[in-house]
C-alpha cells in the first residue's frame, strides 16, 4: 500500500474480519480517509486511531460487533461527542465499545464544556451493546459521557471504567458518583480498574 500525501501515517492491518486502522492525516484530503472507511464497512472488529473523524462521511457498520475508538480532542469537547455519537449511530449490531477519551494539551479548555446529548439515542444502546471498556480522566463532561451510555444501554451487562488521571476529585469520590448514576439495564455490573 503506497501512502498518500494527505497521510502523515496509516497502518492498516487486516485479519479476516478484524480491521486495526490508525489514521493521522491532514484536513485537504478527507475524500480518501472516508473512501478507506468505506473500503472496511463490512468488518466485525474494528479498532481506529484518528485525531478527527468529523469532516470524514462516516459508512454504516451494518456488521461491526466491536469497536475501540480512540479520538483525541483538544478544545472543541462539542465535536468529540458528535463525533463519537455519529459512531454508534452508524453501527447498529454493536455488541462491544472500547472507548478512550483523550484530552490533548495541558491548557486545553474542551474540559469545561457540557456534555449534550444527542436528540435520539443511538440503536446498538437501546438493544445491542453489552460492554462498555470506558478510559477518563475525571472531568465533568467525561462522567456525563459515562452517565448517558450508563442510563440508555438497556442490555448492558458490564462496564469497567479505568481512571486515568484525577484532576478535580480523588478516584475513590469519583468511584461513588458513578455507582449512584442510573442504569438502563438491571444486570449491568461495574468494575473500577
Amino acid at each position: 500500500m503506497s501512502v498518500s500525501k494527505a497521510y502523515h501515517l496509516i497502518l492498516l492491518r487486516m485479519q479476516n474480519p478484524q480491521v486495526t486502522a490508525k489514521f493521522f492525516f491532514n484536513y485537504e484530503d478527507v475524500d480518501c480517509a472516508s473512501r478507506l472507511l468505506g473500503g472496511v464497512s463490512c468488518v466485525q472488529y474494528l479498532s481506529l486511531e484518528a485525531p478527527n473523524f468529523l469532516e470524514c462521511h462516516l459508512p454504516t457498520f451494518n456488521h461491526l460487533k466491536q469497536l475501540k475508538l480512540l479520538v483525541f480532542y483538544s478544545s472543541d469537547w462539542e465535536e468529540y461527542v458528535t463525533e463519537l455519537t455519529a459512531f454508534l449511530k452508524r453501527s447498529p449490531r454493536l455488541e462491544h465499545l472500547v472507548l478512550e477519551i483523550g484530552l490533548i494539551g495541558s491548557k486545553c479548555e474542551g474540559h469545561k464544556e457540557p456534555f449534550n446529548p444527542p436528540e435520539s439515542v443511538p440503536s446498538c444502546l437501546l438493544s445491542h451493546l453489552k460492554t462498555i471498556s470506558i478510559s477518563v480522566q475525571g472531568y465533568e463532561n467525561q462522567l456525563q459521557v459515562v452517565k448517558y451510555l450508563l442510563k440508555f444501554s438497556e442490555v448492558l451487562t458490564t462496564m469497567t471504567i479505568s481512571l486515568t488521571s484525577s484532576h478535580c476529585k480523588a478516584k475513590q469520590e469519583l468511584y461513588e458518583e458513578i455507582l449512584t448514576f442510573q442504569k438502563g439495564s438491571k444486570t449491568c455490573e461495574l468494575e473500577f480498574v
